[in-house]
């Protein structure tokens, strides 16, 4: 789909904190020359795709230019920190989601947890699926582990908010890495070259 080899790259030293062992190691990772949107624009029609996570809905406006065969966004639209705290903001948002894209046949809207709804898509049928729901462990490392399932041959893989340095409640670098160590299944291409919220690739062999 996209020959991400073909690119000049830069490897970049990243930290990132283990989890499950409480220590901060750091890695070099390969820097590709494009952001997010860059890759969007790269992508061909007719794809079937999938954000997890979509909030307002702005990236997914750039997701629909690309003119999928079908495009799925996945959001429970709740305070992901607290259940409790259910503001008006959330219910607002959702609305103006449902208004901007509800009538597009294109377009299939998933109300719900990022793991239960992803029963809805079948396994090794997607072209690519962003994530961009929890950042925290292990919420981000089983949503990882869920949608890799759904990926076809060859399908791309991303996900948001690589950091350079480790932040309070953000797990992803960690849940990438870790994931990657699990499976043969995917090949990492690197990160994209926003400064402070980068986004990882992989790719399913």
């Amino acid at each position: 789909m996209i020959d991400f080899n073909t690119f000049d790259s830069e490897k970049i030293r990243y930290v990132y904190k283990d989890i499950e062992k409480g220590l901060h190691q750091a890695q070099k990772v390969r820097k590709l020359p494009f952001s997010r949107e860059d890759i969007v624009q790269m992508l061909p029609s007719n794809l079937n795709m999938a954000e997890v996570g979509v909030w307002k809905g702005d990236f997914s406006d750039n997701l629909l230019k690309t003119i999928p065969k079908k495009l799925y966004l996945i959001d429970a639209w709740k305070n992901m920190f607290d259940s409790n705290n259910q503001t008006d903001e959330f219910d607002i948002i959702k609305k103006e989601v449902y208004d901007k894209f509800g009538s597009n046949d294109r377009v299939n809207i998933i109300e719900g947890d990022s793991q239960e709804s992803a029963e809805h898509l079948d396994d090794s049928s997607m072209d690519f699926i962003y994530i961009d729901a929890s950042h925290r462990f292990p919420n981000v490392y089983e949503d990882i582990k869920m949608y890799a399932t759904k990926i076809k041959s060859g399908g791309i893989l991303m996900g948001h908010d690589w950091l350079r340095y480790p932040k309070i409640g953000f797990a992803v670098n960690y849940s990438v890495k870790k994931f990657l160590e699990g499976t043969d299944q995917f090949l990492f291409k690197g990160i994209t070259n926003e400064e402070k919220f980068a986004s990882w690739i992989m790719v399913k062999k």
